[in-house]
């Protein structure tokens, strides 16, 4: 196995996430299911897409949430 020569080396500043950005995409983004990158997919790979492209929101984890309760109530969505 090799190891990154990065690896156990302080992280360069361009390479950080702009966590506002970040919080912003999230909580104010949406997606738009015609863009193949943002619909929500079965399975974990809809929630493994990251906030930035709008893929992952607020949005989705409110419904998904919303569907695991209600899944577990046995009760319709």
């Amino acid at each position: 196995m090799s190891v990154d020569p990065r690896a156990s080396q302080p992280t360069d500043v361009p390479m950080l996430a702009n966590i506002l950005q970040l919080m912003t995409a999230y909580c104010t983004g949406r997606a738009t299911p015609a863009v193949r990158d943002q619909g929500e997919a079965f399975g974990t790979s809809g929630q493994r897409r990251p906030a930035i492209t709008g893929a992952l929101n607020e949005g989705h984890v409110l419904a998904i949430t919303r569907a695991m309760c209600l899944y577990q109530l046995g009760t319709p969505g």
